[in-house]
């Protein structure tokens, strides 16, 4: 990507040249930054907008980016924001003490679903979601050799629309809260023993809190290479192993 491509009203405020590229997230996204900025160019979709309009309508309720920019060329969206202090919660600093990096991650998780819903301008829950799935796997934005064949069902071929129908008839029953949609060890930042931010709203909205907690756990056992910690995240949460829901959020992130 070149710097004549930057559109002009975000070029004036982010020295493009100067900043470094995150090579740590997964998002599909790009990613610069310099020592108080970030900018994130994607391509223009559903949830390139959805993540604007959530970092503006979550700023005074928990800690996220102030977004300084936003705008569409040549079918991108371009975000510019501040950057979050801290680490990420899949530092190593954090790593190195399983313990710690559950307890900070279940507070993380208790902070998106004290949120209250009042006002929230998205629903994430499952008729949202499957909808959205749908759409995907029609548009063919699936690459099927990356979905986990473990999510493969028995009673159908191996495809995409498999899982879907799986998915649409299994629908387990939810009690809506807050949520992250993709709240991984990356996207939850940490100074010391305190949550002080967090990114990548592009999936977030209403919906059950397993929609959080199933993905937790798999980013806990992917970061810290065994799935022996998840009774620890699970006590410091204060919730029991659903194992249902926790394949079903989990098969159905497939999708996304």
């Amino acid at each position: 990507m070149s710097v004549s491509s930057i559109p002009s009203e975000i070029a004036r405020k982010f020295d493009f040249e100067k900043a470094l590229q995150d090579q740590v997230g997964c998002s599909g996204a790009n990613i610069f930054f310099d020592r108080d900025l970030v900018l994130k160019i994607e391509r223009d979709c559903e949830e390139a907008i959805r993540e604007v309009d959530l970092l503006i309508w979550l700023k005074h309720r928990i800690p996220v980016p102030n977004v300084y920019e936003t705008c569409v060329s040549d079918g991108y969206r371009y975000l510019l924001m501040s950057r979050l202090p801290g680490r990420m919660l899949c530092d190593p600093v954090y790593l190195r003490t399983p313990e710690r990096a559950c307890r900070l991650y279940a507070q993380a998780i208790h902070m998106l679903q004290t949120i209250s819903v009042q006002g929230c301008p998205f629903r994430n829950c499952l008729s949202d979601k499957l909808r959205r799935a749908q759409e995907r796997i029609q548009r063919h934005e699936i690459d099927l050799s990356l979905v986990n064949p473990q999510f493969f069902c028995k009673e159908s071929r191996p495809d995409l629309d498999g899982i879907w129908r799986w998915l649409d008839q299994h629908r387990p029953e939810e009690t809506l809260v807050f949520t992250h949609g993709d709240c991984c060890m990356p996207n939850i930042f940490c100074e010391g023993d305190e949550i002080s931010g967090f990114l990548d709203f592009g999936h977030g909205g209403i919906a059950d809190p397993w929609q959080d907690i199933a993905l937790a756990i798999r980013s806990l056992a992917y970061n810290l290479g065994s799935d022996q910690y998840t009774p620890v995240f699970l006590d410091a949460l204060g919730v029991s192993l659903d194992p249902e829901r926790a394949f079903y959020y989990t098969m159905l992130d497939e999708l996304f």
